[in-house]
């Protein structure tokens, strides 16, 4: 075996050791979400969310315990997405019974339908581009790519609906679309040329990194797709069902699966998945869905107090010591290394 394989054994044993112990400082962001909404975060740590305030639903971001709502709309909204330059999506409703799609960059921004009564915005990358769905004209639900101030109508994998969830910053679209057939099927789509892939059927894509990976669901478990390949990622101990949620720049990703004990976060890192439960020293309460990770490790879900308090918390991670076990073996590879090498 050549040292650079030895040395590259050592950096993978202590640190994949480590990782299965990492741990996470929990806040609390003391605010309830509003029903059917979600929670991101950017890689600077602004997080977007949808709180009720006086009975109706008002997106917002936080950071560093400052809720700021985000107006300009109607009665309600609800923040989908934020890029890093702070830039939130999402929708609001219009005031006659539909709704629509808003971009939030200091200022409201109505984005428009592709011709229907209503459209949702659910992801924003780097470049401002966005995606989600909207009702066309003819009454069906379509994918959008919304790019230079135009929405572009995504098609279908050949049925009458679709629906984007996420972009990449290479314009790699994903989400979820009716087949001829009627069926449900996760969908990627290379903006601006590009047509629907199909990623096998039951799959709902979820989210996107970098690299081209893709998560999301699939007949009731969570997914990894990579290189053509649909690998399922399995439950966490007792649990028949999860769902990827996000995956970040290193492959790392977070959702929501059944365990022996209902339904848990969790967190796969390196093959294995962990629940998020019990990484956060001091804390009683239970970590439910795990909605978004960014490239530093950072953590929102939603979940319970001790006191049975719905909220929303950000988890971030504690740059765990190797184990004493790891340690050991890596000193002993290194040992060995420094025997076997040449006079």
């Amino acid at each position: 075996m050549k040292y650079s394989s030895l040395l590259l054994a050592i950096f993978a044993y202590v640190f994949c050791s480590s990782a299965h112990g990492q741990t996470y400082t929990l806040t609390d962001l003391g605010a309830t979400l509003a029903s059917n909404s979600n929670v991101t975060i950017n890689n600077s740590g602004h997080i977007a969310l949808t709180t009720t305030v006086n009975g109706h639903a008002q997106p917002a971001i936080w950071f560093g315990g400052v809720l700021q709502p985000i107006t300009g709309f109607g009665s309600d909204g609800h923040a989908a997405d934020i890029n890093d330059s702070n830039m939130v999506v999402g929708s609001f409703t219009d005031g006659s019974g539909g709704f629509d799609a808003f971009l939030y960059d200091g200022t409201t921004h109505n984005l428009g339908t592709l011709g229907g009564f209503a459209s949702e915005a659910r992801a924003i990358n780097a470049s401002g581009e966005i995606v989600g769905f909207s009702y066309a004209a003819s009454t069906e639900q379509h994918a959008f790519y919304y790019s230079g101030g135009v929405m572009n109508d995504g098609g279908t994998l050949g049925g009458m609906a679709s629906f984007a969830r996420a972009l990449n910053n290479n314009g790699l679209v994903v989400g979820n679309s009716l087949t001829s057939n009627n069926d449900s099927a996760g969908f990627s789509l290379q903006t601006p040329n590009g047509s629907m892939v199909n990623l096998g059927l039951g799959a709902d894509a979820y989210s996107v990194n970098l690299n081209g990976q893709i998560v999301g669901v699939s007949n009731g478990v969570a997914f990894l797709y990579q290189g053509g390949v649909l690998t399922s990622l399995g439950t966490l101990p007792g649990g028949s069902t999860s769902k990827a949620e996000s995956i970040n720049s290193s492959g790392d990703i977070v959702g929501i699966s059944g365990s022996s004990n209902g339904n848990h976060a969790f967190v796969e890192k390196n093959g294995t998945m962990l629940d998020l439960n019990g990484r956060t020293p001091s804390f009683n309460g239970l970590i439910m869905d795990a909605m978004d990770i960014n490239d530093s490790g950072q953590i929102v879900a939603s979940g319970f107090t001790s006191k049975g308090q719905s909220t929303v918390f950000l988890l971030t991670p504690v740059v765990p010591e190797p184990t004493s076990a790891a340690l050991i073996g890596g000193c002993g590879l290194l040992i060995l290394l420094m025997r076997r090498r040449p006079g």
